[in-house]
């Protein structure tokens, strides 16, 4: 019996840590195509940059100087 309840555990924790490697690997997924497209010297729009490093529903109280300083590039 104890042999097939630490085999669920093991399951259950191999589980979660699949999950937690696999949602990081989807963070960094944008970051890596902007880096190959980079090293291959493919311009982006710098909105693309600003989408990837700040997400539009995120606000914060720097939202004007950030969008000042984005228009003077």
């Amino acid at each position: 019996m104890k042999n097939i309840k630490e085999d669920g555990m093991q399951a259950a924790v191999a589980k979660r840590l699949f999950m937690i490697v696999f949602t990081d690997i989807l963070c960094w997924v944008p970051i890596g195509c902007m880096v190959v497209m980079w090293i291959f010297e493919i311009d982006l729009p710098r909105q693309i940059y600003a989408w990837i490093s700040k997400p539009k529903w995120m606000k914060t109280k720097y939202e004007g100087f950030t969008n000042d300083l984005l228009s003077k590039m």
